[in-house]
């Protein structure tokens, strides 16, 4: 169980009229920080008469106010001291900022055990391009210039994560944490929990990706391991809106492994390895990765593929790290032979069309022309759509020359977003064709309305999602996702489809299907010891 400290940080306004967020709050957080807005004694009286209502737990929470949240209103006033003794009974502690509170006035008032220190936007990506030193030089030498005073907990927000987690690896201090405060540097936040202060800053109410909400339903925080001896993650350009932390994690905890489920903005190659050797290096090895665009093409030229599709198809969507092996792995093929097995779809001498030409319709393609399927690349651009052709030596038509009705399976990749959006007709399909979309963002997709209209069979990208799910955590971790973590994912992906009002197949967890599912995996499944 987690011995993490959490602290949701708030507006004093917002949390006394937000009754659902209010409730979350006193539930989970031990630290109740209020931030932004004049803070007066009468409303921190009405939030310990709430927290003392509906506290149901009867958990031990305590306050915290922002210095800022109770100058005078009138810009440039140093801080009333007597706006802070008013409080001083009723709060456990008061955030200093490093720039303007450690001053003697402020510090002869509030005691060392109520400080909460905190050093906001420093510019690690700056100070990179003036020195050739290590780049989290500018915390070390904050750090050491503000611990001069002290405090209960120090904290420092910054624009580089690795930097963060670096900074407190070094200075292995329990009372201090660093990270990025962004969106995208959420990974650092929990990071920066095992290896400084025990700590985790989340935002109140909105549903950000550092809402105390997100992070309870993605990383489920109440429940992190104690200690951890490996990452793994979701890495890319686009990952903030992916499934897998939710599902990745909650298998993860179901297992009691000390491991948690990240995502990582990275772009290219090298920012990839730099994650991996850095974290490496301070005892946070990244062990493996759900890879998406544009990685998943980039990494073939610098990891091992386990399979030949990977090489030929130049996609992968797992990396697996072990014992400094790294091997490349797709769940992509995978994901669709569930599919196809479960449909009882037959491919050998079946016209397929494959809808876009990008790393999954790649792979797609190479694996339905091994079983012998009659197989056409379409792409609406022709630099792709060559690229794929060259790859596979299968034959390539523009978008705009498709004939739904020449093909007795319909394979997309794409998210086609709105009518306009389709160069070719959708006027006449083939009656009897199978469409297997491997999309389910956007949501609808607008060709999965057309066959739905159409009276086409269709099999929607929530179904591929739930495969190809199974899939990677069985790769990342070497064991299979609990079935009762898998049907927790079918209920959720079944109600966001009803939300859509949507009626294509899913995968119904009953015994003989599951032991299908099983021995599927079990032909993918990279063994090994896996560290997590």
């Amino acid at each position: 169980m987690s011995q993490r400290i959490i602290i949701a940080e708030a507006h004093i306004d917002e949390f006394l009229s937000n009754e659902m967020s209010r409730l979350e709050v006193i539930q989970s957080c031990n630290i109740i920080h209020f931030v932004g807005g004049f803070i007066e004694r009468r409303k921190i009286e009405k939030v310990l008469f709430q927290i003392e209502r509906e506290n149901s737990s009867s958990r031990d929470i305590q306050l915290s106010v922002s210095l800022n949240s109770i100058r005078p209103r009138r810009i440039g006033e140093v801080v009333t001291l007597e706006n802070i003794n008013k409080l001083f009974d009723l709060v456990d502690y008061f955030e200093l900022d490093a720039e303007t509170d450690l001053i003697k006035s402020v510090l002869d008032i509030i005691p060392a055990h109520k400080r909460i220190i905190t050093r906001r936007h420093v510019r690690i990506e700056e100070s990179k391009k003036m020195s050739s030193a290590i780049p989290y030089h500018p915390m070390l030498n904050f750090f050491r210039r503000d611990r001069q005073t002290e405090f209960f907990l120090y904290r420092i927000l910054c624009d580089d994560g690795l930097a963060a987690v670096e900074f407190l690896h070094q200075v292995n201090e329990r009372n201090v944490i660093a990270y990025d405060e962004s969106e995208d540097g959420l990974w650092s936040r929990l990071c920066a929990s095992y290896k400084g202060a025990p700590v985790i800053f989340s935002e109140f109410g909105k549903r950000s990706l550092v809402s105390l909400s997100w992070l309870q339903e993605n990383y489920s925080i109440s429940s992190l391991p104690e200690k951890i001896n490996s990452l793994l993650g979701i890495a890319g350009e686009r990952t903030s809106k992916s499934l897998s932390p939710l599902i990745q994690n909650k298998g993860l905890r179901a297992l009691n492994k000390p491991a948690i489920y990240l995502t990582f903005i990275i772009k290219d190659t090298y920012t990839l390895n730099q994650y991996l050797q850095r974290l490496s290096a301070i005892d946070l090895p990244i062990t493996g990765l759900t890879l998406t665009s544009p990685l998943k093409m980039h990494v073939v030229k610098n990891y091992q593929a386990r399979r030949n599709i990977i090489n030929s198809a130049q996609s992968a969507n797992v990396l697996m790290l072990d014992n400094n092996i790294s091997v490349l792995e797709t769940t992509d093929d995978t994901g669709l032979n569930l599919i196809l097995k479960k449909e009882n779809i037959e491919v050998k001498a079946k016209t397929v069309a494959i809808i876009g030409c990008g790393c999954s319709g790649r792979i797609a393609a190479y694996m339905l022309d091994k079983l012998g399927a009659k197989v056409t690349l379409f792409n609406r651009g022709n630099t792709r759509g060559l690229l794929a052709q060259r790859l596979l030596n299968l034959p390539f038509k523009p978008l705009d020359k498709l004939d739904l009705n020449d093909f007795d399976i319909l394979i997309n990749t794409v998210p086609f977003k709105q009518q306009c959006d389709l160069s070719f007709s959708i006027n006449i399909i083939n009656p009897s064709a199978v469409f297997i979309d491997f999309v389910y963002k956007p949501s609808p997709n607008f060709l999965i309305d057309v066959m739905k209209r159409k009276k086409i069979r269709i099999i929607d990208g929530f179904t591929m999602l739930y495969g190809q799910l199974l899939t990677q955590f069985s790769h990342l971790t070497g064991e299979s996702l609990p079935l009762a973590v898998a049907e927790e994912l079918q209920k959720y992906l079944n109600d966001k489809k009803n939300c859509l009002g949507r009626n294509s197949p899913v995968f119904a967890l009953r015994n003989e299907e599951k032991e299908v599912t099983e021995s599927v995996l079990s032909t993918t499944t990279f063994n090994r010891s896996v560290s997590c």
